[in-house]
């Protein structure tokens, strides 16, 4: 058997302190709400932010899932999928990744 050993005591992950302000979307002086979109058969992410006339691109990355994408309940992260596990994407319109379980 190979891995980590199990121990009694709980221990807690630890992941590194978030960094910047996780809802600047929200200092938006337009106010736009953010979606986002899988395109080209799953080749391609892109978040746009919903404005008049036509939503604006935000953010857009090749193979940035390997499944589909999910916003958090509140909108603060936006959770990509993988085969390893999930990623947590928050923070100014270039995303950084602020928590990977892979």
């Amino acid at each position: 058997m190979s891995g980590r050993a199990v121990t009694p005591t709980y221990l807690p992950s630890s992941f590194p302190p978030l960094q910047g302000n996780l809802k600047s979307w929200l200092l938006d002086p337009r106010a736009n709400d953010q979606f986002s979109v899988v395109l080209e058969g799953g080749e391609k992410v892109a978040v746009y932010n919903n404005c008049k006339p036509d939503p604006a691109p935000a953010e857009a990355r090749p193979r940035w899932t390997e499944t589909y994408v999910r916003w958090s309940p509140l909108g603060t992260f936006l959770v990509t999928f993988h085969q390893r596990g999930i990623a947590l994407w928050g923070g100014a319109v270039s995303c950084s990744c602020c928590c990977c379980c892979c």
